[in-house]
Order: C-alpha cells, then sequence, then structure tokens
C-alpha cells in the first residue's frame, strides 16, 4: 500500500474539499448554495442575461449524486492519479491520467479493467495524453506532443496510430472516421480522417494569437445527432458552430456572463512569450435536451476569477444554448468541475481535477 506525503496530503483536501461542499449544499435548492450578491448559484449564473428556458420549470434539472471515482488506493496501487480527460461508453469508463500518461479502464463499479501506455515516445506511448473517443471498433486517445492519435482495441490492446500535429480533441461521425480538432494542421481547425490515415476533409477557417503555440486543452468539441460539431476554446472562450456534411462553419454563440474576465496578458523578451490567461469556457457537451452544454470556469465565493484553485467555489455553472445559438439557461454542478458529460438517458459526468475524482450525478426533473 503506498504511503507518501504526496498521498496523506491529497486525502486530507479530499476531506475538506469534501467537507465544504456537504457545508455549501446544506439547505440547497436543486444542488444550489448561496452565491454571490446574496441570490442563489443558478439566480446569480443567469442574473447577467435573460434565457429562453429560465423560467421553464418543466425544462429544469436536478442532479443527484450516484458514485464517485478517485485515485483510491486498490490492490497496493492508485487506480489512476489524476483526470487529464475522461470519456464513457456504455458501463465503461476511461480516464486519461495526466500524470502517468496512461489510459485507465474502470467497470461502472469503479473495478480496474485494463491499463494502457505509459510516458515516452515509442508506439504506444504517451506525451501530453489528452481526450478520449469511442466507437464500436476502437478507442482513440490524443497524444499531444508526441503528434498523434493512438488507437486501441475495446480490450486494451494496440492497434496503431494516427500522425496528426498537436492533436486537441477528437470524436468518431462513425466506426472508422474520426473528426480531430486542431489549428496546427494545414486546412483549417477541423479534419476528418480515416482509421487508415486517408485524409476525407480539412475545414474551418481558424484566426488565433496562438497558432503557432502548442497549449494544453485549448479545444474541446462535441457533436449533435443532426451533425453539428461545436467547438470550444478554453483559452479565447468562444463556441463555434461547422456542419460536418457542408463543411461550413456556422457562426459562434455566446451570452454575457455574470464575471468579470480580467484582460489576457501576452508579452515576449524577444526570445520567450510569456502569458497571463483566464480561461472561462473549459468544456462543452450535448445536454439531456439536445442542447449545447457549455460549463465555465470555476469562480470564488463572491464570483470573481481567480487563478488559486484553492479559492474555488464547491459548484460550477453550465450554460444550456440551442443548437441556433441562443441562450436557454443555467444549471449547477454541486463541485469544481473541469470538464463534464452527459451519457444517455439521465447521466451526467463531471471530474474535479484538483481533487483527482470523477462523480456521476442522475439528471431529474425538478418537482
Amino acid at each position: 500500500m503506498l504511503h507518501s506525503d504526496h498521498s496523506n496530503r491529497r486525502v486530507v483536501l479530499k476531506l475538506v474539499l469534501h467537507m465544504l461542499l456537504v457545508i455549501a449544499c446544506l439547505g440547497c435548492t436543486q444542488n444550489d448554495g448561496a452565491g454571490p450578491d446574496g441570490m442563489s448559484w443558478k439566480e446569480w449564473a443567469e442574473s447577467s442575461d435573460t434565457g429562453l428556458w429560465e423560467d421553464n420549470e418543466a425544462k429544469s434539472i436536478r442532479l443527484n449524486l450516484v458514485r464517485t471515482y478517485d485515485a483510491d488506493i486498490a490492490d497496493g496501487d492508485l487506480l489512476f492519479t489524476s483526470i487529464e480527460a475522461f470519456h464513457v461508453s456504455g458501463d465503461t469508463i476511461f480516464i486519461a491520467d495526466g500524470q502517468k500518461n496512461e489510459l485507465v479502464t474502470l467497470d461502472s463499479e469503479g473495478n480496474l479493467l485494463w491499463r494502457f501506455g505509459s510516458g515516452g515516445e515509442g508506439p504506444g506511448h504517451f506525451s501530453g495524453i489528452g481526450q478520449i473517443a469511442s466507437s464500436d471498433a476502437c478507442i482513440a486517445v490524443t497524444n499531444r506532443n508526441n503528434s498523434r492519435i493512438e488507437l486501441v482495441s475495446r480490450n486494451g490492446t494496440y492497434l496503431g496510430s494516427l500522425p496528426v500535429l498537436c492533436p486537441y480533441d477528437i470524436c468518431f461521425i462513425n466506426d472508422t472516421t474520426l473528426v480531430i480538432i486542431t489549428d496546427h494542421e494545414s486546412g483549417g481547425l477541423i479534419h476528418l480522417r480515416s482509421l487508415s490515415g486517408e485524409v476525407i476533409a480539412d475545414f474551418g477557417e481558424w484566426e488565433t494569437d496562438y497558432s503557432n503555440i502548442w497549449m494544453n486543452r485549448n479545444y474541446h468539441s462535441t457533436l449533435s445527432a443532426e451533425n453539428t460539431l461545436f467547438i470550444s476554446s478554453y483559452y479565447e472562450d468562444i463556441v463555434v458552430a461547422a456542419s460536418i456534411d457542408s463543411s461550413a462553419m456556422q457562426g459562434s454563440m455566446s451570452r454575457n456572463l455574470p464575471m468579470e474576465i480580467p484582460e489576457s496578458q501576452i508579452s515576449s523578451n524577444g526570445e520567450r512569450m510569456s502569458f497571463t490567461l483566464f480561461p472561462i469556457i473549459l468544456d462543452i457537451c450535448i445536454g439531456i435536451d439536445g442542447n449545447v452544454n457549455v460549463l465555465l470556469r470555476p469562480v470564488d465565493a463572491d464570483g470573481g476569477v481567480d487563478k488559486k484553485w484553492e479559492n474555488n467555489a464547491p459548484v460550477s455553472i453550465v450554460d444550456r444554448f440551442s443548437l441556433s445559438g441562443n441562450y436557454l439557461d443555467s444549471y449547477i454542478i454541486p463541485t469544481s468541475a473541469g470538464q463534464v458529460l452527459f451519457v444517455p438517458p439521465n447521466r451526467l459526468y463531471a471530474s474535479n481535477e484538483w481533487e483527482g475524482s470523477l462523480y456521476m450525478y442522475e439528471i431529474t426533473r425538478t418537482e
């Protein structure tokens, strides 16, 4: 069994954060506690803009915690040490362990099924493991610094890789075709590739101040049932839509936010550039009503943007947009979440990277 100062500090940290979460949720309505300016968190989140569903109780949801998956010690070893990204397929949970550069696969009860990969440069090794996608045929995992996507069978066998410069995110549109998001390949932001490496399409013009810089987690994406791809930019705080069928960009979506966002600062001394950035949009997924769910950066208890994670309030805000880009409403996740994923019919998963925990919630309608 592992015993170290690092492990002990993490255990204490988890206990403190869980206690704060319990305190914050005492007397909550819809998993919501007291937020800034004397309002509930949901009221505060919606105070800066008018959503089309804001007063629609039939659309409002609540989250009930079902299970927590974390880095508990099991069989003398840690199941995982961090959550760089995660993915859920049926009853199988995939976790990209950013510290170990390893893909960890669990069943729905949290039992270890198999592990794949380690740090390095060779086949099946990761340097900057990231986002995960799955089909009936295989698992695909971004390998950012090695500039490729690793392909793994459903039972953990290495199948090969696809060369892609700095892949940020991926999703399958069918069993043999991947959508890859990167602004480092030519032809645009969006790249369609077959699992054999065939170039199917490149599109999506993208002007950015960071095109020559390899930045962690810059883009996340989600695909609607209508084959519309929605992409969020982590560092430029924008969500854009694109049609997979027509290879056309379809505009962006945004709303007035309740928090004040400090301006990004970029400087250069002639040899290297330095950044102070305040990303607000952390993740994106298609939600329970088929709409676009945008996870916002956790804020502190007063609604301010603080780069110190220990000052984060134990809640996160998710904005909901229609597929045409209209702001609908917001809901609250009762943890400081970094990524979210909706899994039909009624499950929402959220990762808390500071705790090293993955939460599974049941979505129900408000009474």
